[in-house]
């Protein structure tokens, strides 16, 4: 039964089997060659031991030809790294603790296939600040004798990454002895783009903790849940032909309508905030075909400005029938300028941020545009 688990560890893993399925098709086996399942040993924790034992010596198989491969043809890597604070279930032990993790992903621009992308390591570190992360990246950097090949590091906008006295980036290039590429997440320089407008409407840092209009909107949801009319939807108002916000309307529109017709979304929220946008501007409660329907609201999240965008478009959609919000006439006003601001601004730059061949392209018309926007 060992040596079956064995053999047939790696595949399942491949195929993302679990233990028990792992289990139940070697059982299926054996009762098809005749064998007596009574004489084996079928256990799920034996299962798991032996995919922990195979698949770690295919791991030291493939990490020792990709070093291999870096080092004879000299190529040039590109580390993404990203630090987490995880809870994790210690083996023999019922409390959860919790470690600072982070997690190294070496890219090489050079090459095509699986070769092109290895993880590293995740090891555990002591905090999460620039010096005792770029401590734990280059002892692994050491380890595979593979730091000379470093050109560039990918990461978010964090202070401890790219903080011009003790980020990662600046203790990287220290470390190394050159200059190494900075390439930030274009998501999150998005965000960081969009940040002093939101704070100069709300009156209040996009970072607090909380905000008492989403909780309040989310924790009585329920009791508009079945009532909302989704024909008397508040939208758009939308101006003149001729105006600068028309024709940025007509932009986002057709740019977002596009994007549910090809469905392309690597994550739901991507796709509902395209969805809000475009029926918050078409008034069209209909995509692909399907009736749209408001998903359960979202945690109040400040990691990144979207979900503040899902929440602003929603409110002033839901404008006359959340009656239970009574707003004040500040909270009116900032709930309407900034669903409006999300959706002719944020939204476009936020679902093609990814296109980072584009982002020069992209950066100076949203510069563009922000100016514009100011004389209207």
């Amino acid at each position: 039964m060992i040596s079956c688990l064995g053999l047939m560890s790696h595949e399942t893993s491949r195929l993302g089997l679990t233990d028990g399925q792992l289990v139940g098709t070697v059982a299926i086996i054996l009762k098809v060659c005749g064998g007596e399942l009574e004489n084996f040993a079928i256990s799920h924790s034996t299962a798991r031991r032996q995919r922990e034992i195979v698949n770690s010596k295919v791991a030291v198989d493939i990490m020792i030809k990709w070093v291999k491969l870096v080092k004879e043809m000299g190529l040039k890597i590109i580390l993404h790294y990203d630090g987490k604070l995880v809870e994790e279930l210690q083996r023999n032990k019922v409390k959860r603790l919790k470690f600072d993790r982070l997690s190294v992903i070496v890219r090489i621009p050079e090459i095509d296939g699986p070769e092109s992308e290895q993880l590293l390591g995740i090891p555990e570190i002591k905090n999460g600040k620039g010096i005792t992360q770029t401590k734990a990246i280059f002892e692994l950097l050491d380890h595979y004798g593979i730091r000379d090949n470093v050109v560039g590091l990918c990461q978010d906008t964090t202070s401890a990454n790219v903080g011009n006295k003790q980020g990662v980036t600046v203790c990287s290039g220290k470390e190394c002895d050159k200059l190494l590429l900075r390439i930030d997440c274009r998501r999150h320089v998005t965000e960081l783009f969009i940040k002093h407008f939101a704070s100069a409407v709300s009156g209040r840092e996009t970072t607090a903790p909380g905000d008492t209009m989403f909780k309040k909107y989310r924790s009585k949801f329920d009791l508009i849940r079945d009532r909302i009319n989704y024909d008397a939807l508040n939208t758009f108002e939308w101006p003149q032909e001729d105006s600068f916000m028309y024709r940025k309307a007509m932009e986002v529109l057709t740019l977002v309508t596009r994007m549910l017709e090809t469905n392309t979304f690597t994550r739901g929220d991507y796709k509902e905030l395209a969805a809000l946008v475009y029926i918050y501007l078409s008034g069209n409660t209909e995509i692909r075909g399907q009736r749209f329907q408001f998903s359960l609201p979202h945690n109040i999240s400040h990691a990144r400005f979207m979900q503040r965008a899902l929440n602003y478009i929603t409110l002033e959609l839901l404008d006359n029938q959340a009656d239970y919000m009574n707003y004040t006439l500040a909270e009116r006003r900032e709930v309407k300028l900034l669903a409006e601001f999300s959706a002719l601004f944020y939204a476009p730059m936020f679902l093609q941020s990814s296109l980072a061949a584009e982002a020069p392209y992209l950066d100076i018309k949203n510069i563009r545009d922000m100016r514009q926007l100011v004389r209207v």
